[in-house]
């Protein structure tokens, strides 16, 4: 059945959540004898939605889907084995040292079940920045990930500076070699909007720096500095133009 509309989709979306919830969850269950509580655990996708893309701690989920400890780890462990939630461990060149935020950051896996999850339509999403963001940061992470499944040595992390000063959406290490990624929901990033990623480059990477690309919502591909692109985000399809 073809899905016209907008709230067609978005509707079908929301009954795919739904169905997680009640049907997938209860599957899952069976085999231990233990029943997991299907609204509850809608709560519990709501709460991971509404902070995709984010280094939360774990509590800050449990609270928000009013479940205590011990049932969040269960939901947290259904969650994954689902594959409906996935963590991107931290990036850190020397763990020891604490330069380095060593929290994992964690996704819906698909953008679209993440804004059904936690009752969004896209013009929610459109109307706040922080939401914005946050969905394009899981959108695009997504499709990375299919990225690097595909490479034979290719793993995905994210990295935080401990005291908030820099911030990679993605650093990608192939082999030796190290990738950084960021994501903009603006139409032309600017070499300001690389600044993160030159700092990756010049202060942290060094000779391991392969390139870094600023994947943002415009038409256009450039170069804003010394081995780092602007990439529309639709050049993860080849889909893109060389702006001369």
């Amino acid at each position: 059945m073809a899905i016209k509309g907008e709230r067609e989709r978005w509707l079908w979306l929301r009954s795919y959540s739904e169905e997680i919830a009640q049907t997938d969850l209860r599957a899952l269950s069976a085999p231990s004898g233990r029943r997991k509580d299907s609204r509850l655990f809608a709560n519990y996708l709501e709460a991971c939605a509404l902070n995709t893309a984010g280094v939360v701690p774990h509590s800050t989920i449990f609270r928000h889907a009013g479940v205590n400890e011990r049932t969040a780890s269960g939901y947290r462990e259904a969650a994954g084995s689902l594959g409906i939630i996935a963590e991107l461990p931290a990036w850190g060149k020397n763990r020891r040292n604490r330069l380095y935020v060593e929290r994992a950051k964690r996704h819906m896996v698909d953008a679209g079940i993440a804004a059904a999850a936690a009752g969004l339509t896209l013009d929610d999403v459109y109307a706040e920045d922080d939401l914005r963001g946050r969905f394009i940061d899981t959108f695009v992470t997504t499709q990375l990930r299919v990225e690097a499944e595909a490479a034979e040595n290719a793993r995905l992390y994210h990295l935080r500076s401990a005291n908030g000063d820099h911030e990679i959406d993605v650093v990608a290490e192939v082999g030796r070699g190290l990738i950084a990624f960021e994501f903009k929901a603006g139409i032309a990033p600017t070499r300001s909007d690389a600044r993160h990623l030159m700092w990756f480059r010049d202060q942290i990477a060094e000779d391991r720096f392969k390139g870094g690309v600023v994947f943002h919502t415009g038409p256009h591909r450039y170069e804003l500095d010394r081995d780092i692109e602007a990439v529309p985000i639709a050049g993860l399809w080849g889909q893109t133009r060389r702006n001369s």
